[in-house]
């Protein structure tokens, strides 16, 4: 099949998500989320009320596959059979190849058990698919979910015993020019199955309800939205086609691959040379991505050292708190891991900068928990 007919132009990866929540998902589906994930993903989410957003736990090989299953069939379980009539009961968003906030890659053997289950259990899988191409280490770079799955599973194939119902593949991959052109193009695409894509072409999604008119009582519908013009920011879009025609993307991709390896290498150079004992980073240096996920010792809150960290040295982190669904437990903290971690990330600042950004960081931590360490010791010896 050629490609073009898998592809859906997009106003960027957000604008990708909410097109398959409002598509593809019950509106009081359930949204599995890895238990750390982007924070921009968790605030769109929250906006769909209606749905449940249900954290499973995650690896350094990615989503524990068993937990998925589990919590899956639950929630599953939970909602019964209702339906308005949309394909999928819930969707498991993922970002596979070089994870935000952890850097990590979900490996083949992950995503061939995540095909499994969301196929067996009748859910879609979002993959966030911004990342894959920044790949800084030698070989091939990771490998898409969706291009996993067309491997595994033939579009139409027999699953089981004769007679058995088909199988039709359930991962999309949202991808975006973001991280590799810019920004504020706001252009990206989904590349889905077929019958979703053709799905995306002739309905109109909820999240575009301003093209409706109400007359008389009589919902009158625009059909063929993404038809329209050619699809969404249509001369954006054609101006990134003539670079990829020219090919001068593919020069300016050569040109960001050195520059963020570059980056990459220095600033787990200076994490590796300068932290503190008990600290670490997770995996120990991405090959590929924006961030690095650095693990602090369990009596340390991420938050409070960011804080401290920035009021003393100047230098900002985002605590990992941010990108976790975790409910608030006792006195407010997570009750999870993520907030004793923290995310740095390599776009914006040069070597040099990053390099004099990690030492401050590092020496911020070291006084941070030294100076815990000593209130610590003074709440003892008050008790005793």
């Amino acid at each position: 099949m050629d490609c073009r007919d898998d592809l859906i132009l997009t106003c960027g990866a957000t604008h990708g998500l909410q097109l398959i929540l409002n598509s593809f998902v019950e509106p009081d589906g359930v949204i599995l989320v890895e238990e750390v994930t982007y924070m921009i993903a968790i605030a769109v989410f929250r906006e769909f009320t209606g749905m449940r957003v249900v954290p499973v736990p995650f690896s350094d090989t990615g989503v524990v596959a068993s937990e998925l299953e589990r919590v899956a069939r639950e929630e599953k379980a939970r909602r019964g059979d209702r339906s308005t009539g949309k394909p999928f009961w819930g969707v498991f968003y993922s970002i596979p190849v070089y994870h935000n906030p952890t850097g990590v890659c979900t490996s083949p053997e992950v995503g061939v058990e995540v095909v499994r289950v969301a196929q067996s259990l009748g859910f879609l899988v979002a993959c966030d698919d911004v990342y894959n191409l920044l790949h800084y280490g030698p070989g091939i770079a990771p490998r898409r979910l969706a291009s996993l799955e067309r491997s595994l599973t033939p579009a139409g194939a027999g699953a089981g015993a004769a007679g058995a119902a088909t199988l039709k593949h359930v991962v999309v991959s949202n991808g975006s020019f973001s991280k590799i052109l810019a920004p504020g193009v706001r252009v990206g695409w989904l590349e889905a199955p077929a019958h979703l894509a053709h799905q995306l072409r002739t309905s109109v999604p909820a999240l575009l309800h301003e093209l409706m008119v109400q007359l008389n009582g009589v919902l009158l519908v625009r059909r063929g939205i993404l038809r329209s013009g050619g699809g969404v920011n249509s001369y954006v879009a054609g101006v990134i086609c003539s670079a990829l025609q020219l090919g001068l993307l593919d020069r300016h991709l050569d040109l960001l691959l050195t520059t963020l390896s570059g980056r990459m290498r220095a600033l787990c150079d200076a994490l590796e040379a300068a932290l503190p004992a008990g600290c670490s980073v997770h995996p120990a240096r991405p090959r590929g991505g924006y961030f690095v996920w650095l693990r602090l010792p369990a009596r340390v809150d991420a938050q409070a050292l960011c804080r401290y960290a920035r009021d003393t040295r100047r230098v900002s982190a985002f605590p990992g708190s941010m990108f976790s669904t975790a409910t608030p437990g006792p006195g407010g903290a997570d009750a999870d891991a993520s907030r004793h971690c923290v995310r740095l990330a390599i776009a914006f600042h040069d070597e040099r900068r990053l390099a004099a950004a990690a030492a401050d960081l590092c020496a911020a931590i070291d006084e941070f928990i030294r100076r815990e360490g000593k209130h610590e010791s003074k709440s003892s010896s008050s008790l005793t």
